[in-house]
Formats: structure tokens, C-alpha cells, sequence
């Protein structure tokens, strides 16, 4: 499956109001946004700020990874009464994948190493960016219908027993806005 991490940087310096302002004005829009997806995500698992997505079609996860993070763009952060220096960051992976009836949830969740190294790629994924794992780069490449590309960034240290793993940033192969392709990607090597 294509797996998708998403988080706010700087959603843990929120005190309680920020966090109620954040709900409301940020998850509300973000939810609305992923339930129009064209390519409906097979699994969704949310805690706090963390949204996970997964799709059995990797056209649908490049695409709602780059719609996610234009509708957070979109946001009037300090109109809202939020840091204007939250911002999203995205993981994602395409892996072999174990699906089981999740024992607390009681409904269809995924598991496995592949879940784990689509976790630990957004943690080290820079604020506003979009980072995938060459599985991921690859296939998608090789696939039509999109406006997506990936652009070689270096070989990143991630926390998983893979240590070093290239990396891409994905974006809109043909800019769709400004905003949408402004946040450079440091090319470095750790």
C-alpha cells in the first residue's frame, strides 16, 4: 500500500486554547479536504495533530499528500489565533503491509515494518515539505495520469533498522501555484 504521515510542526507548543483553535480551524478544513479526495484512502488513523492515510492506488496518495498540504497552506494561521510558524510536513512510503481487524478499533488497520518506515520518514521530513522513499519515487514515476514528480534529495538518516535511505520531495510536476511549489529542499547527506 502508499502511506501517507502527516503532523504539524510546532503543534506541541500549543496550550489548550491553541489546541481547541487548531481543531477547529485547521483538523475541520483538513477533514473536509480528505473527505472530497477523488482517490478515497482505504485506511484513516488520526491522534492529535497526526493524520495517517493509506491507498491502495499510489496516484491517489502522491495526489492527496499534495492537496493535504495546499489546503493547509490556505489557512489563515494568525487570523485563526495560531503561530503563524505551524506548518505541515508529510511522509510517504509504498511497502508490503499486513491488514488486520485492529483489536481496540475493532476495524480494518494496517501493520508492519513498511507502517514504521513511512513514520519515522516524516520525522525527519522538513516543515512544509513532502518527503517519499524511493519505493515510492519509483512507482509513481512509472505511473500515468498524474502531475506529480519527485526530485532527489540526498540519502537522510531515518530511525529504523534501513539507517540511510534516499529520499525525494514530491511536488506538482507543473506548478499549480505559487504557493504550492515555495519551500525549497536542502540537498545534504547524513
Amino acid at each position: 500500500m502508499a502511506m501517507l504521515f502527516l503532523d504539524t510542526h510546532g503543534f506541541g507548543k500549543l496550550d489548550d486554547e491553541g489546541a481547541s483553535l487548531f481543531i477547529e480551524n485547521v483538523l475541520q478544513p483538513m477533514s473536509a479536504c480528505c473527505a472530497q479526495l477523488e482517490g478515497r484512502p482505504s485506511i484513516i488513523n488520526t491522534w492529535g495533530d497526526g493524520l495517517f492515510l493509506a491507498f491502495n492506488n499510489i496516484v491517489d496518495a502522491a495526489e492527496a499528500a499534495l492537496i493535504l498540504q495546499n489546503e493547509f497552506r490556505k489557512i489563515n494561521l494568525e487570523k485563526a489565533g495560531l503561530p503563524h510558524t505551524l506548518s505541515v510536513r508529510i511522509g510517504c512510503h509504498f511497502g508490503p503491509v499486513q491488514q488486520y481487524i485492529d483489536p481496540f478499533l475493532k476495524r480494518p488497520n494496517i501493520f508492519g515494518k513498511h507502517v514504521t518506515i513511512a513514520a519515522r520518514i516524516e520525522q525527519v521530513t522538513l516543515p512544509g515539505s513532502i518527503y517519499v522513499s524511493e519505493p515510492f519515487a519509483s512507482i509513481l514515476t512509472t505511473s500515468s495520469d498524474h502531475n506529480c514528480k519527485c526530485e532527489y534529495i540526498g540519502r537522510i538518516k531515518i530511525r529504523t533498522s534501513e539507517g540511510i535511505m534516499p529520499l525525494f520531495s514530491l511536488r506538482y510536476a507543473t506548478p499549480q501555484s505559487r504557493s504550492q511549489n515555495s519551500f525549497p529542499v536542502p540537498a545534504k547527506e547524513q
